[in-house]
């Protein structure tokens, strides 16, 4: 009765992180996933945004960001290669926040920019934990 019980408690925390991963890559790929999702709806207002900051080929970065964020949620949230697309969303959000959300004259931008961070951290840490926990070179 003993080793049916070891297996048991052995089964439970694997069982308990893939849960926890699982939840932890929905939620930062929601993120987006949305995000992606309202710049297709929408493209002439993302246009316009990224114009009015004068950066170069808009309606080109507008669906790229799009394709991005659409392509790296669903890669995360399907844990296909998570570290690099943890990585390349952490550069795509450094990026995108320094030059939407540079201004803190507003106050929305200071919220948007902590926000950014926060979102960052959670890409990092979750390209850490992919490079330590899986040793295929492809995680």
């Amino acid at each position: 009765m003993e080793p049916a019980v070891l297996e048991q408690s052995e089964k439970s925390p694997r069982i308990t992180a893939t849960i926890v991963t699982l939840l932890g890559r929905i939620l930062l790929g929601q993120v987006f996933f949305l995000a992606g999702i309202n710049k297709l709806i929408d493209p002439a207002r993302t246009i316009k945004l990224i114009e009015s900051h004068g950066i170069p080929f808009p309606t080109f970065c507008c669906f790229a960001a799009a394709a991005l964020e659409l392509v790296g949620s669903l890669a995360l949230v399907l844990d296909i290669k998570s570290r690099w697309i943890a990585l390349a969303l952490a550069a795509f959000v450094i990026v995108a926040t320094s030059i939407f959300h540079w201004d803190f004259s507003k106050d929305i931008n200071v919220h948007f920019f902590r926000k950014d961070l926060a979102i960052t951290g959670g890409l990092l840490l979750a390209a850490h934990f992919y490079s330590r926990q899986n040793t295929s070179w492809w995680r």
